[in-house]
């Protein structure tokens, strides 16, 4: 996930949105909040591109 997002940054996409369906396995909060941040870390750097 982490590629994709620095990919499509550096190709100017502005919003990349999760999507969670009936079949998605839930993790914990801690866990994807966690995520959210590095994805944040990992869109940032891409920007700098």
């Amino acid at each position: 996930m982490e590629e994709i997002i620095q990919k499509t940054v550096e190709l100017g996409v502005y919003e990349i949105t999760p999507v969670f369906t009936d079949r998605t396995i839930v993790i914990e909060n801690e866990k994807f909040n966690k995520k959210i941040e590095r994805w944040r870390k990992v869109s940032s750097e891409a920007v700098k591109q």
